[in-house]
């Protein structure tokens, strides 16, 4: 069983910057990534059975802690239950975004891998069946959800539960790097010399349909079956890797009218997150703040600038 030689998660919310943490957490000698980014086990994939599962992780060493990287299991409310019955003592990581900006740039992500089958982005925001790997999770992201779901983690993971704020891995990665390390109890490996900061949720030039292909399920288990997992996470950092160069974090397909109803939609989820992070960006479940290995928090290194904040007119970061 995974859990016994060592399992955490990083369970969203999406587009907080889970794939700039699992292109630097595998290269962690004490930390083994599966070829997938996402597992989506305890989410869509829960019928594939645990030894489909736990086969992710076949190729680990002895002293490495697997991790399962996989942000739909913050959309999923299935997902915590199921989490819980499997390893009652595991590691969660969440990442925390201002719900209004969340939202519309999960909206753009989605519209990038799956074309015209989004429809416009208030009824995304109402109710919408996110397809995953040609199953479905219903998300209703107004009203709340996104506030209750932070709760839920908190309550059912407690002290084993990292919470860090989107902004911080925006100003400063290798703070939240080394804060997982120092959670997980890991020996201290990241420093500024060794870690790759060219992709924080940065969206791709020119591989629409490549990041399209990617979501197809039998894409993944066919690449799966025909290449090594060191080479397949190679090229998948090489990919990666160029999409994010000069990419303008904040140019997205928003139109003014998406970003003002945003506003409108999310404007007490938004306060009740800014709340949440007043005394520190990082944060486990129970409130209290946690101190990396670097003590970074957002009162020493200064507040992050929110573009929906300031002007309408200005884009949210993709």
């Amino acid at each position: 069983m995974v859990a016994n030689r060592g399992l955490f998660s990083i369970v969203g919310m999406p587009r907080c910057g889970t794939t700039f943490l699992y292109q630097n957490l595998q290269s962690h000698p004490s930390i083994y990534c599966p070829f997938r980014k996402e597992t989506n086990y305890f989410s869509v994939h829960f019928d594939r059975g645990i030894s489909w599962y736990e086969g992710m992780f076949s190729g680990r060493n002895a002293d490495q802690i697997c991790a399962d990287i996989s942000p739909s299991y913050f959309l999923d409310p299935r997902a915590i239950e199921r989490i819980q019955a499997y390893d009652p003592n595991i590691k969660i990581v969440l990442g925390v975004r201002r719900p209004s900006c969340f939202a519309l740039s999960f909206y753009n992500q989605v519209c990038t891998h799956h074309l015209r089958s989004v429809p416009k982005f208030s009824d995304f925001a109402t109710d919408y069946p996110y397809p995953i790997s040609g199953r479905t999770v219903r998300m209703r992201l107004e009203g709340g959800w996104i506030i209750e779901q932070i709760k839920n983690y908190r309550a059912a993971f407690g002290d084993d539960l990292l919470i860090y704020n989107f902004e911080l891995i925006r100003r400063d990665p290798l703070a939240v790097l080394q804060a997982i390390e120092a959670f997980l109890g890991l020996p201290s490996f990241h420093g500024p010399d060794n870690f790759d900061r060219s992709i924080v949720n940065a969206s791709g030039r020119n591989y629409t349909m490549l990041t399209h292909l990617l979501t197809r399920e039998w894409a993944i288990d066919l690449i799966g079956a025909m290449f090594p997992r060191r080479w397949i996470i190679a090229m998948r950092s090489e990919i990666y890797r160029q999409s994010g160069e000069g990419v303008d974090l904040r140019s997205t397909m928003n139109t003014d009218e998406d970003i003002q109803l945003s506003r409108q939609i999310f404007a007490e989820d938004d306060l009740l997150v800014k709340a949440m992070f007043e005394s520190s960006d990082l944060l486990l479940g129970s409130g209290s703040a946690f101190e990396s290995l670097r003590k970074m928090s957002s009162h020493s290194a200064g507040e992050a600038h929110d573009p929906l904040v300031s002007n309408v007119n200005t884009r949210c970061p993709n």
